[in-house]
């Protein structure tokens, strides 16, 4: 009889655990990410104009590969004519080789019907960094060669227009950084900079937006940026900031 007691309690001690592992519950964030938007865009600086943008971005995210896609539009009409058409496709590929270090590759590309530049194109390759990563704060780094390619809109461009009047084909070098700050559960502060530097000219853009979630299918962005470039005709600027308003759905 004793021995029948402890095969039991033994046996016991064996099923229940498993019986508990086999009913509990998994949930796992899924790797797909993607939001759009639509909004309110206003420019100052060398010219003054408002328009309007939609933006369609998604993102895959496993914990050795990372992919990135953005698209954004922008338009403009005055008296049923169009006046501003820009499209804007950024795409970037990642892959770990160590716990914060990680390759990429980048692709920017800028068309714009009513621009100095008809195509702005740049395509980089390079190292990437995550300085910080907790349950708040993320920061990371980029550094590495690139290729820019840049063909003026002779049709539209003018004499004082900030555009090398000659297609541009050089190599050169890619900074970028990226910050985040969960300041509450429905909250975050980003903080994007950009520096592309070579031969024709150099270039920056940084980029500061707050999120407010308002549910788990649409939040608000409120987001400030600013350009610099180097090379300006002398009666121009050398920036140009620009102001949005954007209601976002997540898909």
């Amino acid at each position: 009889m004793k021995k029948k007691k402890y095969f039991s309690f033994t046996l016991a001690l064996f099923v229940f655990p498993c019986f508990g592992e086999t009913n509990q519950i998994t949930v796992q964030q899924s790797p797909w990410q993607g939001e759009f938007n639509i909004g309110y865009r206003a420019i100052a600086g060398n010219t003054e104009a408002q328009t309007f943008h939609t933006q369609l971005s998604g993102e895959y995210a496993t914990p050795l590969y990372r992919h990135r896609g953005d698209i954004r539009y922008f338009w403009k009409e005055e008296d049923n004519e169009e006046i501003q058409k820009r499209r804007l496709f950024d795409w970037q590929s990642a892959i770990k080789i160590h716990p914060r270090h990680y390759l990429f590759m980048n692709t920017h590309i800028v068309e714009d019907r009513y621009g100095s530049y008809f195509t702005d194109l740049s395509f980089a390759l390079g190292w990437g960094y995550q300085m910080v990563q907790d349950n708040a704060h993320y920061w990371e780094i980029e550094l590495g060669p690139a290729y820019r390619h840049q063909r003026p809109n002779l049709d539209e461009i003018d004499e004082d227009d900030r555009v090398q009047k000659t297609t541009i084909n050089e190599v050169i070098l890619r900074v970028g950084t990226l910050w985040t700050w969960d300041i509450l559960d429905t909250i975050t502060l980003e903080s994007r900079i950009t520096a592309l530097t070579g031969q024709s000219n150099t270039t920056l853009e940084a980029e500061l937006s707050m999120n407010y979630d308002i549910s788990e299918h649409i939040g608000l962005k409120l987001g400030y940026e600013h350009r610099y470039h180097q090379w300006v005709p002398s009666t121009l600027r050398p920036w140009d900031s620009f102001t949005t308003l954007n209601v976002r759905f997540y898909l």
